[in-house]
C-alpha cells in the first residue's frame, strides 16, 4: 500500500522502529494506511471481480475496444435481458455525456452485419454481438438486440462479476 500523502511519508533516512508497546513498525509507509484505505480494502473482491470481468470481456472483444463502447454494449445488452430492447438514442441518453461524439458509427464495431466502407468493400465483419430490428412504424428506428454471441458474453461478464453459474 503507498502513502496517500507526503505527511505520511516517514522522515528521510529514518530508521524502521518497533514500538516497544504495540509492537507496531514505525517509520514504513507500506505498513502505515491512511483512514480511507481502511473503506477501500472493503471492496478489494468486488474490484478482483471487476478484473476478471474485463479479463473476459478481453477475450471475447478486439484490444481496440473502448471504455464508452463496452458502456454502450453492456447498456444495450442490459436492456434487451430485460425486455425492452433499445434505440441508439436510448442508450444515448441513458450514458449521457460519457459516450463520446463519434460512438453513433464505432458502436457498429458490435453489429452482426459486416460493416462497409462507402465504396462498399467489407472492412471489418463485426463482433457479432449485437443486431437491430427496423421498427415497422417507423423505418427511422431501430432497436438494438442481443445476439446469442452477445448473450453469451452478457452471460460470461455475470459470471464474471459474481462468481455464479448462470444458463
Amino acid at each position: 500500500m503507498l502513502p496517500s500523502t507526503k505527511r505520511d511519508l516517514p522522515p528521510s533516512g529514518s530508521v524502521l522502529r518497533r514500538d516497544p508497546l504495540t509492537g507496531k513498525i514505525e517509520g514504513n509507509p507500506i505498513l502505515t494506511r491512511p483512514m480511507a484505505a481502511h473503506r477501500l480494502s472493503n471492496y478489494v473482491g468486488d474490484f478482483n471481480d471487476f478484473t476478471t470481468a474485463l479479463t473476459t470481456l478481453a477475450e471475447y472483444a478486439s484490444e481496440r475496444l473502448t471504455l464508452p463502447q463496452l458502456a454502450f454494449f453492456i447498456t444495450a445488452g442490459t436492456a434487451d435481458i430485460k425486455g425492452h430492447a433499445a434505440t441508439f438514442s436510448d442508450i444515448r441518453d441513458t450514458l449521457g455525456e460519457s459516450l463520446n461524439k463519434s460512438l453513433h458509427t464505432t458502436y457498429k464495431v458490435f453489429m452482426a452485419q459486416a460493416r462497409k466502407r462507402s465504396d462498399t468493400k467489407v472492412r471489418n465483419p463485426g463482433l457479432g454481438w449485437l443486431t437491430t430490428e427496423v421498427d415497422p412504424e417507423d423505418n427511422r428506428r431501430k432497436y438494438i438486440h442481443l445476439t446469442p454471441t452477445g448473450r453469451l458474453v452478457m452471460t460470461k461478464l455475470a459470471q464474471a462479476l459474481t462468481g455464479d453459474q448462470l444458463d
